[in-house]
């Protein structure tokens, strides 16, 4: 990692093409006072800038600023920025303080409804097929494949983005678009920790504050879905607990109970609760099994939840799995990043708020009666800092056309830096 030392920004202003037209850093250097990058695993992320105007000189600027539709930011320290996002502008407010708010550009395909049948496929087809239209082909679709085929899949006055997002909901995975590509698959509590975050009460590590937001004492111990097969004049249900459900998992033990809530007898039982009845409209009993198996996920990850201040680092995302160390063996261990929020002010500040989640407890110091989590464990150790190599890249949207690619620096399989970001860097000031 770089020193930490003088964080900025660039802007650069992208044509329709996605053609920079303005490295605008130049024009807005010293009015930067804030900037925030939220990157999110269930909402399009969000950049948001403030910048001095109190001169008005920004109105006089033109297009060449900040009048395009697309911006590419990057952000961090001399020798270390994030990679660039491509982010659309929202919306731009104030007067002598603007307020430039852009979302990511997973909101281009939520820009017009949509109503179209498709037949006889998977999700995974359909999610393929609207991937393709908007240009997210090999590499730039990470697309997980569920195999059963529908006759029929419908998209009723729906935006691409609304539709993709549904068809993620009912398989318990993700739907996001970032500089790696369109992705629909599920979160991958399987991936080695990119960092490590180590809390020592102190001013020695990296995490300056945390704290634990999550009920410890409730939590899902088993999810069952009831449907009707009208035809057939048949219930179904179907059911997934701890040892039933196939899944990644970063926790160690679950605490159990030593009555049912079914019989009032004792037994052991999963602590946490309880289990959760939902009615559903699975016509086969596959369906029904796939449907609780993917609510049974979704409940489960976030048994523990934490939310924790770090010193800045560019190159941690969401959807990423991270390594915390030093909280007691209860939270200690692997987590996934759910949110990362990444701020620079203008007093040469950088801090990110991190919101991690995982589906069980660390190894529990006293004694108490407990099970093991099921799943696959996730036992990887940290990625520790490598030697940055370079490599070149190609433009998704234009994956055969060479001029069009880019300079990335990779360390440890993450992208740290591209081209030479820092020469154009903005550093949050004052303003004039």
């Amino acid at each position: 990692m770089a020193e930490r030392y003088r964080p900025g920004i660039t802007v650069s202003v992208l044509d329709g093409a996605g053609q920079v037209v303005s490295r605008s850093s130049d024009a807005i250097r010293d009015r930067v006072i804030n900037f925030t990058y939220q990157d999110n695993d269930q909402k399009a992320d969000r950049a948001t800038l403030s910048l001095m105007n109190r001169d008005l000189a920004l109105f006089e600027q033109g297009d060449d600023v900040l009048g395009g539709t697309e911006l590419e930011i990057s952000w961090g320290y001399p020798g270390a920025f994030a990679p660039p996002r491509k982010v659309i502008i929202k919306r731009i407010t104030g007067g002598e303080m603007l307020q430039v708010e852009a979302l990511a550009e997973s909101v281009q395909l939520h820009r017009e409804t949509k109503s179209r049948e498709f037949v006889g496929l998977s999700r995974s087809k359909v999610v393929e097929q609207i991937a393709t239209e908007a240009g997210y082909v090999g590499a730039f679709a990470d697309i997980e494949d569920t195999e059963e085929i529908y006759e029929i899949i419908t998209q009723n006055n729906e935006t691409d983005a609304a539709l993709l997002a549904r068809l993620a909901a009912r398989e318990g995975f993700l739907f996001y678009v970032d500089d790696t590509g369109l992705h629909w698959h599920r979160r991958r509590f399987d991936a080695a920790p990119s960092h490590i975050l180590e809390w020592r009460g102190g001013d020695a590590g990296n995490v300056e504050s945390f704290a634990v937001e999550s009920n410890l004492i409730r939590r899902v111990g088993r999810v069952k879905v009831r449907s009707r097969d009208a035809l057939a004049k048949t219930d179904i249900e179907a059911t997934a607990d701890n040892d039933t459900a196939e899944r990644d998992t970063l926790g160690d033990v679950r605490e159990v109970l030593a009555i049912s809530p079914e019989t009032q007898t004792e037994r052991r039982y999963k602590v946490n609760a309880t289990d959760v009845v939902r009615p559903s409209s699975a016509s086969t009993e596959k369906r029904a099994v796939r449907e609780a198996q993917a609510r049974f996920r979704r409940a489960e990850r976030e048994t523990v939840q934490l939310r924790m201040r770090v010193i800045g680092d560019p190159t941690i995302r969401a959807k990423s799995i991270v390594e915390v160390r030093g909280l007691t063996a209860m939270f200690d261990g692997p987590y996934y990043v759910r949110e990362a929020m990444h701020q620079i002010d203008a007093s040469g500040g950088y801090r990110v708020d991190l919101k991690l989640i995982r589906d069980a407890k660390g190894k529990l110091a006293q004694q108490t009666l407990t099970e093991q989590q099921g799943g696959d464990r996730n036992r990887q150790e940290a990625q520790q800092p490598g030697t940055v190599t370079r490599r070149e890249t190609v433009d998704p949207e234009h994956p055969h056309d060479e001029t069009r690619g880019r300079i990335e620096y990779v360390r440890s399989g993450q992208v740290v830096g591209y081209e030479d970001p820092e020469a154009l860097s903005s550093v949050p000031g004052g303003g004039r």
